[in-house]
């Protein structure tokens, strides 16, 4: 679940007025508006041997692009078009090295709910205590030794169908979340970044068999 980032001011306040045109229904609308405000700022390029350079963002020197998300980018669907760690550093969220990394690339899902629960403060970890609750902690068909992205895919298109797949990358790759069901934390917007078994491997470790006490409060 991705939601620790923020972006830049100006783009908020898009959002937000896009927010707006979404709850009068104009959805199709906002989203063309979306494309012309953020092609109309000429976000600059940003090279991942820099981006990489950032504490916590060290693997993003082997992404592919790193630039944030621009004008039709915004209404391009993720998965099709960007692999794992190129979405993350678009964004860019620091999840993409501490969990995913260890994750997908190593295929160790302990190491990267071990090292992404150790960087989460006292209301990160309710608010995923929450999430892991009510999206996570009823898999059953997860293990932490042998999942696999493949795996992963396979439980999403049975829980989603092909909505993860059709999944539109949005403001800072956060999705349209006006929407309603395809934001971080929706489970679909996991699926399309391909970290859904990641989150599901800190869930099982930290969340699904405690209280909210340990969840929360243990070290």
């Amino acid at each position: 679940m991705c939601i620790r980032f923020c972006t830049g001011s100006i783009v908020l306040c898009c959002a937000l007025f896009l927010g707006t045109l979404y709850h009068s229904g104009l959805s199709g609308g906002a989203k063309s508006v979306a494309v012309k405000i953020s092609a109309a700022l000429q976000t600059p390029e940003i090279a991942c041997s820099e981006l990489a350079k950032q504490p916590g963002l060290e693997c993003c020197a082997e992404a592919k692009d790193c630039s944030p998300y621009s004008g039709k980018e915004l209404i391009a669907k993720v998965r099709p078009t960007w692999d794992w760690l190129t979405q993350g550093c678009k964004t860019p969220n620091e999840d993409v090295c501490t969990l995913w990394h260890p994750c997908i690339a190593e295929g160790n899902l302990t190491k990267g709910a071990i090292q992404y629960w150790s960087t989460l403060n006292v209301p990160m970890r309710m608010i995923q205590h929450w999430y892991c609750k009510n999206e996570m902690c009823n898999n059953a068909v997860f293990n932490l030794e042998s999942t696999t992205l493949k795996d992963a895919d396979d439980f999403c298109d049975g829980r989603f169908g092909n909505k993860w797949r059709d999944l539109q990358a949005g403001f800072s790759g956060m999705g349209w979340v006006h929407l309603g069901h395809d934001h971080p934390g929706s489970g679909i917007w996991e699926c399309a970044h391909s970290n859904y078994h990641c989150d599901w491997a800190y869930c099982k470790i930290f969340v699904c068999n405690k209280t909210w006490a340990e969840a929360v409060w243990s070290q």
